[in-house]
């Protein structure tokens, strides 16, 4: 899976004090118009690769082919997010209308990206109750931001101390949504490695090491969205980046893996794993 070494020698392993102060430069000299633009050109492309350009064998494997159109709605959410962002300027209206509008888009594009990532793992066996907690999760989250936008005869998009307890309140639930999601994610690579230990001689866990990055990564921006929601000027670009890099390295790396045989090579894995499960079972009842 050489595309996905390379985003990761690039990211991870290439020398971190050019990368740092490539970042450090764009975080000082780029305003936030310029990233959002950046951002729309950016999820545009990528919604278009994972709809319509992927090889044809790829696109009609059923597992990876329904994950696609969790990441293709993550990245057209993103697109919308920062279209209106850029024509509206609702920065630029205050603080608070542009969180209220990234919080709308910015939730449900992550969670599908944590699901695309889950269902992928588990071959398509996602159970009702952790589709419906991500469900329920932004139901609740965008009732907490209308309670407190529409408090006094208010709209959401005015600065008011209730808006803004509101979109604290409504970054925190977020925040852990997306704890819930990662941590169903780790336990699976950890099931996934122990299948591959299990049936290769030598070592496999590079071919996980996309994902996991991708969903440490996440899992760092739903860290920190609390404390940066309000943050403005280079801080805020620099939070910025972060997610759309993040994201970026996530789609980027799974359509990397989707044209691989990567995802071949842990099948057999795992069905080795299943099948030595059963195995094990029939001894123990004989």
């Amino acid at each position: 899976m050489m595309c996905v070494k390379i985003v990761n020698y690039y990211i991870f392993t290439h020398p971190f004090s050019s990368f740092f102060q490539k970042n450090t430069y764009l975080c000082t000299h780029m305003n936030i118009e310029e990233t959002q633009y950046g951002g729309m050109l950016t999820m545009a492309l990528l919604t278009l690769t994972l709809a319509f350009l992927l090889p044809m064998r790829t696109a009609m494997g059923t597992v990876f082919s329904r994950a696609r159109w969790l990441m293709a709605g993550a990245t057209s959410l993103l697109f919308v997010q920062f279209l209106l962002q850029y024509t509206l300027h609702f920065r630029a209206m205050g603080v608070t209308q542009g969180v209220f509008v990234n919080l709308l888009f910015f939730v449900p594009c992550a969670w599908q990206m944590s699901l695309g990532v889950l269902y992928l793992l588990r071959n398509g066996k996602i159970s009702r109750q952790e589709w419906t907690i991500g469900i329920v999760g932004y139901i609740v989250m965008v009732a907490v931001l209308l309670i407190g936008g529409l408090m006094n005869g208010h709209t959401p998009l005015d600065d008011t101390p209730q808006m803004r307890m509101g979109e604290y309140a409504a970054a925190t639930i977020y925040s852990l949504m997306q704890f819930y999601y990662c941590g169903l994610n780790f336990h699976e690579f950890r099931r996934i490695h122990r299948a591959l230990n299990n049936f290769y001689d030598h070592d496999k866990s590079d071919l996980l090491k996309w994902m996991e990055h991708s969903v440490g990564l996440l899992s760092l921006s739903g860290l920190f969205v609390p404390f940066t929601i309000f943050a403005s000027g280079p801080l805020l670009t620099c939070y910025s980046l972060f997610i759309f890099l993040s994201m970026y390295y996530c789609i980027f790396s799974f359509i990397c893996y989707g044209v691989s045989n990567d995802q071949q090579q842990i099948t057999i894995a795992e069905d080795n794993d299943d099948q030595n499960v059963v195995m094990e079972e029939r001894e123990k009842k004989t």
